[in-house]
């Protein structure tokens, strides 16, 4: 039981601390841990579904960069959107979080540009 808490703990703390982040960009009191525990691990399931199909859809889905790198920087965008709006706990509207939820789709592509660039091939 107590090695399942820590697992869980371990899992969450990127999550917890986004969502720290956001509060303190907002100005925003911290929410209760029973309010948000729900949150961390929904972002957390969203977040790895996002990496299992960033590469399909950085090639496109087999059309090519041309599709591939656009349709990376909508899902980024809006996988930064939503994470905001979900860890903030619906108290800030969602357009003001657009223009961060944009830059980093910008910088996530950006990163994954200068990814293959830099880091060794497969």
């Amino acid at each position: 039981m107590i090695g399942a808490l820590v697992t869980l703990l371990s899992a969450t703390a990127l999550s917890r601390a986004m969502q720290r982040v956001c509060e303190r960009c907002w100005d925003l009191p911290k929410s209760g841990v029973r309010l948000a525990a729900w949150r961390w691990l929904a972002w957390l399931a969203a977040f790895l579904a996002f990496l299992v199909f960033q590469s399909p859809v950085r090639e496109g889905f087999g059309a090519g960069a041309w599709l591939g790198l656009p349709l990376y920087l909508v899902l980024a965008t809006v996988l930064w959107w939503w994470t905001q709006h979900l860890l903030l706990g619906n108290r800030v509207r969602w357009y003001p979080l657009l223009p961060g939820a944009l830059l980093c789709g910008v910088a996530a592509l950006g990163l994954g540009l200068a990814a293959k660039v830099y880091l060794p091939g497969r």
